[in-house]
């Protein structure tokens, strides 16, 4: 498992929150990408959060952005992640993990992607 550097990142969405600290995680995981999300989901509830959408700033939010070579669409789960494209402090630490992985579905490189964006308000943590 890799772990990236952690970012302080500007809100992106609802300016009206506190930054957020940041960070990917990559791993391998044997079993259904579902599954994956299940236990994203137990860790967000141990840490008391309240899946709301848009109320405020939450705990703790865990996403699976990727899942190999995979292309997921289901009412639960969309992957490679919609947002991903657009936000640099996703693309950031992926690309500090993986410099060359491209998506699944249209073969662009993260790195490129982010190179378009800018660091939108993506900084280094200590």
């Amino acid at each position: 498992m890799k772990i990236s550097p952690r970012y302080l990142t500007r809100p992106q969405d609802n300016l009206d929150q506190p930054d957020f600290i940041n960070l990917a995680v990559c791993g391998s995981f044997q079993g259904p990408p579902e599954h994956l999300l299940d236990q994203c989901q137990e860790l967000e509830n141990l840490a008391q959060r309240r899946r709301t959408r848009w109320k405020g700033p939450r705990t703790l939010d865990i996403d699976v952005i990727l899942f190999g070579e995979r292309i997921i669409s289901t009412p639960r789960l969309t992957v490679p992640h919609p947002s991903l494209e657009n936000r640099a402090f996703v693309l950031r630490p992926l690309v500090d993990l993986e410099p060359n992985l491209v998506l699944p579905h249209s073969g662009v490189r993260l790195k490129d992607l982010l190179e378009n964006l800018g660091d939108q308000g993506v900084v280094p943590l200590g």
